[in-house]
């Protein structure tokens, strides 16, 4: 996950989304990869196979949006396998986008006082989720989510808040 649009708004994330999708669907793929996830070979020999639809959530002020997206498949010459190449929003198996994890998880980890609770709040509203249109439904950002991303990204932060009640 990279660290160096950590501080996006959810707004910025999203446009960032439209533009990832808008340049798969005009030039087949954003970049080529660096290197195979399977043989793990650095070479620039490899072969755009498809797109593969993907959907990101990403956290915009007190809403949860749901944001499509296309992944490029690619093909490595060398061993013949097909593999996907992500962006830097988007994390493998993770539902929501890097930087809003990032996000979240940095605001937790500054602030001593804060709790799970509290850090999956926006002015001290919950932070809800948002269906196509104006439909809102009744989920809401859990904390338990949160303090799965500060455990499962534990790496990324420092030492001091690793471990906390």
């Amino acid at each position: 996950m990279s660290n160096r649009k950590s501080q996006d708004t959810g707004s910025e994330i999203i446009d960032r989304i439209d533009s990832h999708t808008r340049t798969v669907f005009t030039g087949g793929a954003t970049r080529q990869p660096v290197r195979c996830s399977h043989c793990r070979t650095r070479s620039r020999r490899y072969r755009f196979c498809e797109r593969r639809q993907r959907a990101l959530l990403v956290v915009d002020k007190c809403w949860v949006r749901q944001v499509t997206t296309f992944l490029a498949h690619w093909q490595c010459m060398k061993c013949s396998r097909i593999f996907t190449d992500y962006p830097d929003f988007a994390v493998p198996y993770r539902r929501y986008a890097g930087p809003t994890i990032l996000r979240l998880c940095q605001r937790y980890m500054t602030d001593k006082d804060m709790s799970y609770t509290e850090a999956v709040k926006y002015n001290h509203m919950a932070i809800a989720y948002k269906g196509n249109g104006s439909e809102i439904d009744e989920r809401q950002l859990s904390a338990g989510t949160l303090r799965n991303w500060v455990e499962n990204f534990s790496d990324l932060f420092p030492r001091s808040r690793r471990r906390r009640s």
